[in-house]
């Protein structure tokens, strides 16, 4: 059974980091489209947005589920094992 609460935070970690960035950006044609240099053209469909959220919400929500049913040291380490795999050379974040 689903956690709400998980499912709850997981939308508004989404929304606060990606859905209000710069894929909103991307979706709502705000940065001149490649192809014809248009603005107002949207580089992403509402159904391809669509798919992007609710796959970062899931994905979302299974880190928090994890954390939650585990929040010991073997969780956190493989976590941030995967996030020195793959996001080692991103910025880090400013306050």
């Amino acid at each position: 059974m689903i956690n709400r609460r998980n499912a709850e935070l997981a939308k508004a970690i989404v929304v606060l980091a990606f859905r209000n960035g710069p894929l909103e950006d991307l979706h709502a044609g705000k940065r001149p489209c490649a192809d014809s240099g248009d603005a107002s053209v949207s580089h992403i469909t509402q159904a391809e947005m669509r798919d992007l959220m609710r796959y970062a919400v899931q994905k979302v929500y299974r880190i928090l589920d994890t954390l939650e049913r585990d929040p010991g040291d073997a969780t956190i380490a493989m976590l941030l094992s995967t996030a020195r795999e793959f996001a080692s050379a991103w910025d880090d974040p400013v306050e």
